[in-house]
């Protein structure tokens, strides 16, 4: 779908149900598609977020309301359960919250690199031992580096496009 390029291009992803493949489309936040048995597709919206924040009361206390619902983290799951912790800030708060809601056996995962300056294993590590928790990490570098990028591109059915180093 060449007339997605620019879109993709500008903004590191392509809005609404398109992609960048012709014929192909995303299902949108909120939505849930139905395949009937003769292939036809047909979407229904099952969750709108204007509607929820419209309806939802006044927050008098925003810290504790914020700190209520984040700790009240729900974690439901057939299978075991793991983070990818870089130890920035978020991934940091939603292992914690893990911990603070009793969760235990987590495994966490971390990509470290060998070049220090981008490096944040060593904070990960230290994070995990403190809480107790399982401590994984893989180096990846140059020709894995490549390789995991090709192989996350297939995977991910669209371009990978994230600038998350703010020196760019």
């Amino acid at each position: 779908n060449e007339g997605g390029f620019d879109e993709l291009l500008a903004f590191r992803f392509i809005s609404g149900e398109n992609t960048i493949f012709r014929n192909i489309k995303k299902i949108l936040p909120g939505h849930c598609a139905t395949i009937a048995m003769n292939g036809k597709i047909s979407h229904q919206r099952w969750w709108n977020l204007a509607n929820r924040i419209q309806s939802h009361c006044t927050i008098q206390k925003p810290f504790e309301w914020f700190t209520e619902i984040f700790n009240s983290y729900r974690m439901v799951s057939d299978v075991n359960v793991g983070v990818l912790l870089s130890a920035g800030l978020d991934s940091t708060a939603v292992t914690q919250a893990l911990k603070n809601n009793n969760f235990n056996n987590i495994a966490t995962f971390n990509v470290a690199f060998k070049n220090k300056r981008h490096d944040e294993s060593v904070l990960a590590q230290q994070f995990c031992k403190d809480i107790d928790y399982q401590f994984n990490k893989i180096y990846v570098e140059n020709d894995d580096l490549i390789k995991n990028v090709e192989d996350a591109s297939y995977f991910y059915d669209e371009p990978l496009v994230h600038l998350n180093d703010p020196q760019i």
